[in-house]
């Protein structure tokens, strides 16, 4: 009776082990025939992929756990039959788990042999004394085993074998894999510039590499015990060097490598940040240094800064710049002039009619007389007007009287409006030599008792402008603000003031 057991069995490996009819990236995998898993594939190749094609694709792809195929249909999945999916029949379908390298019992849950049982059941084991059956019958190479009854089928059975099917009465089979063998891949190489970080290094394990300089890079544990290919991809630790000064007051920094940042600053207060880039080199700058827009910011250029001329740039100017005399700069607030280089004079004449003609006499006891030098006006930089009640920079000329008039105005106290004989007050604006010219804007107006503006004579350029008014004690001033423009044609000589990034 032996002996035919003996053939049985030998009849049987024959008709099931037909590994020399499965080739290439088949003979990875075990099939289960008229099934398909429980859960969601991935279509590939369209309508005309074989099984060794949908094998081969599934092999490149280090997460392909099975595959399935219906016709020329190639469905890939991540999952396979050893975890929470389930084989389930499908009669249109044929479905292939792949088989790991490091994988010693190859598990398929919810799958049998039909009738493959011819080494003998065994009963009232558990999963692993029915694999110490199997393993002490040198012909068992595979069983089945039912977790409800726990019965145990040993069979001959490879996973070359064909006749695999959904089970309907929840048996699992547990083959053995042939080709096992563990894999370890030990500790991953070190890389210059990077360090590395892994938990395990047995069959499909990863590492990671982190460079200084930012990267990360991943490698696997591959089926010949090494880890995938990865050359010394880290370069040096980046290094953006000192960051240049570019013309600004400071820079502030702590590291020059990548990702590193740096803070200019400015006299006025601005500060700007850049960063070091993945290129070697620093950022540029978003914004440059406000230039000082009065003689109070120009304080901040320096120490100790005395009273004289200086290059300011007022905000209304929109970037030009315009020479001023900065007066009290040891204190809070100091004040713009602009120095004056032609004769500029206000005069309230101190001549008396004395009622013959046109002829009159001195009297310096009648109104306001006094001739008023004006070697600086000031300056309101914010408004680019000038403030022509300002008499910081006055003198008075001698016999002209004793009182000091505003800036561009005129009076005396001679001829009504309707007189023929001439007035006598006057004033004379010249701002040759400053860089400025009056407003076109900028009208006159009389003022006074039976008050006239005689005559006002204006430059192409505006500029110079003279004028001569008067009345029965009355003369004439600006209707407004005197406000000046910036004339390119004139500009003072650059090294007639200091900048700011001189101080």
């Amino acid at each position: 009776m032996k002996w035919l057991v003996s053939l049985l069995v030998l009849l049987n490996s024959v008709r099931l082990q037909d590994a020399g009819a499965l080739e290439g990236a088949l003979r990875k995998f075990v099939q289960v025939n008229s099934a398909a898993l429980n859960t969601v594939k991935e279509s590939w190749g369209g309508d005309h992929v074989t099984e060794e094609q949908c094998a081969e694709e599934c092999l490149r792809r280090p997460d392909c756990a099975s595959f399935e195929m219906q016709d020329t249909n190639c469905f890939l999945s991540d999952k396979d039959s050893t975890g929470r999916a389930t084989v389930r029949s499908n009669p249109n379908r044929n479905f292939f788990q792949r088989i790991r390298p490091n994988q010693e019992v190859i598990i398929l849950k919810k799958v049998t042999i039909p009738a493959e049982d011819h080494l003998g059941l065994v009963k009232r084991v558990s999963v692993s004394e029915c694999t110490k059956k199997c393993r002490e019958n040198p012909h068992c190479t595979s069983f089945e085993f039912k977790e409800t009854a726990r019965k145990c089928d040993l069979s001959n059975v490879t996973h070359h074998t064909h006749d695999l099917h959904p089970s309907k009465w929840g048996w699992d089979i547990y083959i053995f894999n042939p080709d096992y063998k563990p894999i370890d891949c030990g500790k991953p190489p070190e890389i210059i510039h990077a360090t590395v970080e892994f938990e395990h290094t047995d069959y499909l394990a990863n590492a990671t590499y982190k460079c200084e300089t930012g990267e990360t890079y991943t490698v696997v544990c591959e089926e010949n015990n090494k880890w995938s290919h990865l050359v010394d991809v880290c370069k040096k630790p980046l290094d953006c060097g000192r960051p240049p000064l570019l013309g600004y007051a400071g820079v502030d920094y702590k590291e020059t490598s990548l990702k590193s940042t740096a803070t200019y600053s400015c006299l006025m207060g601005e500060k700007y940040t850049v960063v070091c880039g993945a290129n070697g080199k620093w950022t540029m700058p978003k914004g440059r240094c406000r230039n000082p827009r009065s003689c109070e910011e120009f304080k901040k250029c320096g120490r100790h800064i005395p009273d004289g001329e200086y290059w300011i740039y007022p905000k209304i100017l929109n970037g030009e710049r315009v020479k001023v005399f900065c007066q009290g700069m040891a204190t809070h607030h100091p004040k713009e002039y602009i120095t004056l280089k032609k004769e500029n004079f206000a005069l309230a004449s101190p001549l008396k009619s004395i009622g013959i003609f046109c002829l009159s006499r001195t009297a310096l006891g009648r109104g306001r007389p006094g001739k008023s030098i004006y070697h600086k006006v000031r300056l309101l930089p914010e408004r680019m007007v000038l403030q022509n009640t300002d008499y910081k920079y006055v003198n008075l000329v001698d016999g002209f009287g004793s009182f000091k008039h505003d800036f561009a105005t005129a009076e005396d106290c001679l001829f009504r409006n309707d007189d023929r004989c001439n007035s006598q007050g006057a004033f004379q604006v010249d701002l040759i030599g400053t860089g400025l010219a009056i407003d076109k804007s900028v009208k006159w107006e009389s003022y006074g008792y039976y008050s006239r503006v005689q005559s006002l004579n204006r430059s192409h350029n505006d500029q110079k402008i003279r004028g001569v008014c008067g009345g029965t004690c009355g003369g004439c001033r600006p209707n407004g603000p005197l406000k000046v423009n910036i004339f390119s044609d004139d500009q003072p000589n650059t090294i007639s003031a200091e900048f700011c990034q001189e101080m």
